[in-house]
């Protein structure tokens, strides 16, 4: 019988000597178990384990703070615009308090509270604007009182006149473009050499008013009355004054820039020295063009469907105006700078109109339609004019220059 080599024989030990033997057994000192934990390999893991553990833990923690400072920050933001918007309600009562005053020194305190309130908020811009055009109107035409009385022109209130400053300088990013103080009754005022901005003032009662050296800017006058206003040497800049009443005003020397008169009444009106550049110059307030979305139709003053019968436009510079379906009868535009305007007629054919265009510059303008049969044409310069189908007949044209002019069709 072959023993095998790799069977181990089971050895049979009593119990008594196991026992023995590990009680015999050298014991191990406390440094030696301490050498053996520091020195096990499985630290090193282990300890990059709980690095990442405690950065993550941190990161968290970094997170949460966060959120609840960004919490408290947001309920602080909060508790903040409550509280300015309970500041800003005060103030605007207290100001509108003050505007309904006996005493002059406290309204225009109101007014001025209401100009800061205006920049101080947003929100409240628009109303404030509403509010100050309101008071122009309330202030401006009272129940039952009458017109001023010819003689020397007043100056408006004063408190009226603080808030047309207030809405004339407001930021109009903030607010509406124009103010509205449509309506207001300024007759026999004095308006000399002031700044008017972005201000509503449609159906206005203003006339024989002064506006002497005024700079007007992104000012609305649709429909307004100026008949016998003065405007002279006054500065139009985006001014819409379509179906104004300006019978016999007087705009000698005024600057008409990008400004526009279609179907207003210049009946006899003065615009002698008139120009479509110079003027005052900006006061660098930003102006919102009351021409848009209805612009003017040229680079000049627009006069389109206006009554120029017997008006004065002599020594003028107004190349580029627009004159589309106006009536002239009776207007002298002698030794005026015309060129590229358009006096077109109307579709409707006019009779012949009675007017002067004596040593007028015209080149390159447009009369193509026109009867010109009473017009007088002495030294006109003519040249490259649009003249098509016009009546020349009885016209003197031996010193009206013609060159390149379109005649065809055109009666001689």
């Amino acid at each position: 019988m072959t023993t095998n080599p790799r069977r181990v024989l089971s050895v049979s030990v009593p119990a008594r000597g196991m026992r023995a033997a590990r009680l015999n057994r050298p014991k191990r000192s406390h440094q030696h178990r301490l050498r053996r934990l520091f020195s096990w390999n499985g630290w090193g893991r282990s300890a990059k384990a709980i690095a990442t553990i405690a950065t993550l833990a941190t990161g968290l923690a970094a997170v949460g703070a966060l959120y609840v400072t960004n919490r408290t920050l947001d309920a602080t933001r909060q508790q903040i615009a409550i509280s300015e918007q309970g500041q800003y309600t005060d103030r605007f009562g207290k100001a509108v308090e003050q505007l309904g005053s006996d005493k002059i020194d406290i309204r225009l305190g109101g007014i001025y509270a209401l100009e800061r309130l205006a920049k101080d908020s947003a929100r409240d811009a628009n109303t404030i604007t509403r509010l100050l055009g309101a008071y122009i109107r309330e202030h401006t035409c009272p129940t039952g009182a009458p017109a001023p009385a010819a003689g020397p022109r007043s100056h408006p209130p004063t408190d009226v006149s603080a808030a047309f400053t207030v809405l004339s300088v407001r930021d109009i990013s903030q607010t509406a473009p124009w103010a509205d103080a449509t309506g207001a009754c300024l007759e026999h005022r004095d308006f000399g050499a002031k700044t008017l901005n972005n201000l509503d003032l449609g159906r206005a009662k203003l006339a024989n008013t002064s506006f002497v050296r005024t700079l007007l800017r992104g000012v609305r006058l649709q429909e307004a009355d100026l008949g016998g206003a003065d405007l002279q040497a006054s500065t139009w800049v985006g001014v819409l004054a379509n179906l104004a009443q300006l019978p016999r005003a007087r705009l000698q020397g005024a600057a008409l820039r990008n400004s526009s008169f279609a179907g207003a009444n210049l009946l006899e009106a003065r615009l002698d020295n008139v120009s479509s550049d110079g003027g005052r110059p900006d006061d660098g307030t930003p102006y919102a063009d009351a021409t848009v979305p209805a612009p003017a139709i040229s680079i000049g003053p627009n006069f389109t469907s206006a009554d120029l019968t017997r008006a004065s436009f002599t020594a003028s510079r107004i190349p580029h105006a627009t004159f589309l379906f106006a009536a002239l009868e009776g207007a002298d535009f002698s030794r005026s700078d015309l060129r590229q305007a358009d006096f077109s007629p109307p579709p409707k054919p006019l009779p012949a109109e009675q007017v002067r265009f004596d040593y007028a510059d015209l080149s390159g303008a447009t009369l193509a339609g026109r009867d010109m049969r009473r017009m007088s044409l002495v030294g006109a310069n003519l040249s490259n004019a649009d003249l098509r189908d016009v009546d020349l007949r009885g016209v003197d044209l031996s010193s009206t220059n013609l060159a390149g002019a379109n005649l065809d069709g055109a009666k001689r």
